[in-house]
């Protein structure tokens, strides 16, 4: 699985945060790993924490999303966080989530539909729940739709 971490120290010259050249940066770095059909993380955890950057977290990742989307088929998304999930959910208009089952006691994985009539499949992980390896037992759901 790629993974591409997201910088959002405001201290730091040419961290990738929530400007328009960091987005665009991101989405070549993503559509680069999509292109080899690799899974793909984007995650804001390893970034220094800063409480004022903590409320845009959540509309730079449905940006991300947002983008991605409208370019390249994706199967599903892992959506760690409440903001997070509710952002990205809202923002690609996403009607509510079937929940079909859990990959982890407390990680529901269900789908959801899109506002051309498409599904997506799609896994949201709660602050307090999941193991390590969590994303990773996403994978099978969010490829191929096996239920867990």
């Amino acid at each position: 699985m790629a993974l591409i971490g997201l910088d959002f120290d405001p201290d730091v010259q040419g961290a990738r945060n929530t400007s328009s050249e960091g987005i665009v940066k991101i989405l070549k770095e993503a559509e680069r790993f999509l292109r080899q059909g690799q899974p793909l993380a984007i995650s804001s955890t390893f970034s220094p924490r800063h409480p004022e950057m903590k409320a845009r977290v959540p509309s730079f990742l449905a940006d991300i999303a947002e983008r991605l989307l409208k370019d390249h088929r994706i199967s599903g998304l892992f959506l760690s966080g409440g903001d997070v999930a509710w952002e990205v959910c809202r923002r690609l208009g996403l009607s509510p989530i079937s929940i079909l089952g859990e990959v982890e006691p407390g990680v529901p994985a269900g789908v959801a539909e899109r506002t051309d009539g498409s599904r997506i499949r799609i896994v949201t992980k709660a602050g307090g729940f999941g193991t390590r390896e969590v994303i990773v037992k996403s994978l099978p759901f969010l490829e191929c739709g096996e239920v867990p």
